[in-house]
């Protein structure tokens, strides 16, 4: 990617919200239904590089990225110049990631905490793990040398297998993050 691009605000949202799929499990606050999904990006650059091409590579680095790290279905990355920069920015330094890290608490825990590619278990809408009748939401964060989507299904199978009853398992990724 051109360095004199900065990306600016991204939303993910469903491509075609009128026919997203039910989810099998009660879904996390906030989550997106299943289904394919849209990127929408605003970003600035230089005009050092044709805007169309800057675009086209800049959609094709998300829509990897959402794809290969993440593992997310991805229909449209829609992009949208907002400034046009006079001379190409500082190179951004990533900001530390606050990922709260829990203690593995309970058979569900110690199973969540126990698959490749978690870095911890986190506490960003409440505890790590909650449980309701049938059900459990385990948060979470994951390596970036993992694909998180493999990561939440180990994670779901690995609960699933490790709390009485067999209940239905929600994985909620908080962070992607880099491992000293």
């Amino acid at each position: 990617m051109d360095t004199g691009t900065v990306l600016g605000r991204l939303r993910i949202a469903p491509a075609d919200p009128e026919n997203s799929r039910t989810p099998a499990v009660p879904a996390p606050p906030s989550a997106l239904p299943p289904g394919p999904l849209r990127i929408e990006a605003g970003f600035a650059t230089t005009a050092r590089h044709p805007l169309h091409a800057t675009a086209q590579a800049l959609r094709a680095a998300l829509a990897t990225a959402a794809a290969t790290r993440l593992g997310l279905e991805v229909e449209e990355v829609d992009l949208k110049v907002t400034e046009l920069l006079d001379e190409q920015p500082a190179p951004a330094r990533p900001e530390p990631v606050d990922i709260r890290p829990a203690e593995p608490d309970g058979a569900a825990g110690a199973a969540a905490a126990g698959v490749p590619g978690v870095v911890s278990l986190t506490r960003v809408l409440g505890s790590a793990v909650h449980v309701t009748d049938g059900h459990v939401r385990v948060e979470l964060a994951t390596a970036s040398d993992h694909r998180a989507l493999d990561v939440a299904r180990a994670v779901r199978g690995a609960v699933a297998a490790a709390v009485e009853g067999g209940p239905t398992v929600a994985v909620l990724v908080t962070a992607v993050v880099d491992r000293d």
